[in-house]
């Protein structure tokens, strides 16, 4: 059970890094695919540690964790099947991979993360969120100042950090201040 759980936390923690950190120029979209197959590829990872029985996402005893999520992905499945443009339901519109799969492979990282992370573990969590919000900080505040070492920032909008739009890389910022100031008050409090 604590080796599955060990897993399932690298797989969480490699699987956030990855989706943050990597963009791969000699793709025509540099952001997003290469985003979206760590996801992929985490999510599959994921799954094999939640099938299997040990890891405990499967007894009756966690049920209440588990149906919300699951009921969900099945109603945006039956959405998706009842739709007449299903490679949109299920893909989503290029550039924006919002389909079904991707809210699936969400789904897997959401119930990994919550039966993998135990309140002392989770500090684990911060102190990467707390590092990558450093990273994409300064990257942000490079191309803030005309140095961008991938030159795809639009000038309308300079700074987007790594990833792909100036919305995603506030809102990921501004995840990592809550996640560095959590960090500080449990510091005080030692």
């Amino acid at each position: 059970m604590e080796f599955l759980q060990k897993r399932a936390q690298l797989i969480v923690l490699a699987t956030i890094t990855l989706m943050v950190l990597l963009v791969f120029s000699p793709f025509y979209d540099i952001t997003n695919t290469p985003k979206y197959s760590v996801l992929f590829i985490g999510a599959a990872l994921g799954l094999s540690c939640l099938l299997n029985p040990k890891f405990g996402v499967l007894e009756k005893k966690n049920w209440k964790s588990t149906l919300p999520p699951i009921v969900f992905i099945l109603i945006m499945l039956s959405l998706a099947l009842a739709t007449d443009q299903k490679y949109i339901a299920f893909f989503g519109k290029y550039g924006r991979n919002n389909g079904w799969i991707q809210y699936l492979c969400f789904i897997i990282l959401f119930l990994l993360a919550a039966f993998s992370f135990s309140t002392l573990a989770v500090s684990k969590l911060l102190n990467l969120l707390i590092i990558l919000g450093a990273i994409t900080s300064f990257y942000g505040f490079l191309q803030y100042h005309g140095i961008d070492f991938l030159n795809y920032a639009d000038n309308a909008l300079p700074v987007i950090a790594t990833l792909g739009n100036s919305n995603f890389a506030s809102a990921f910022i501004g995840l990592t201040a809550i996640a560095l100031v959590w960090k500080i008050f449990e510091i005080t409090n030692l």
